[in-house]
């Protein structure tokens, strides 16, 4: 037991110590009641996920053609897209970012999911991935 926990203590260290340099955002969304929480990272639309719904925000942040496949991510987990991020007008687009789900788990009788996104800030890396997703 105290091996496992030293284990879990040290996976959250890597993981504290990762998300800042990978310009990461974890969003915990609680399924029931729609409210999303930013739990690790940071985020321009932080205060979005305190006063509305999460699907709000998506409509928000995300044209609409992106808003509609970030929605069809929920129910596949592990699958990824790239979409533009706006800032909270809609009108600036602030960065291109990878986002995902997680798979969908339970805790004190709620469910919960977990929302990232990782911008994609650096355009040689950026084409070096889509290079290597396209030649899939």
């Amino acid at each position: 037991m105290a091996l496992q926990f030293r284990r879990l203590e040290e996976q959250e260290r890597v993981l504290n110590s990762l998300i800042p340099s990978a310009k990461i955002a974890l969003i915990e969304i609680d399924l029931d009641s729609s409210v999303g929480e930013l739990i690790r990272g940071e985020s321009e639309h932080q205060r979005l996920y305190i006063s509305l719904a999460f699907d709000q925000v998506l409509r928000q942040i995300y044209s609409p053609q992106d808003y509609e496949r970030v929605k069809l991510l929920r129910d596949s987990p592990g699958q990824i897209a790239m979409v533009r991020t706006f800032d909270v007008t809609g009108k600036e687009c602030l960065y291109w970012a990878e986002v995902g789900y997680t798979e969908t788990y339970r805790r004190e009788g709620r469910v919960y999911q977990l929302f990232y996104s990782r911008i994609l800030d650096d355009i040689d890396n950026l084409t070096e991935e889509i290079r290597l997703i396209t030649a899939q």
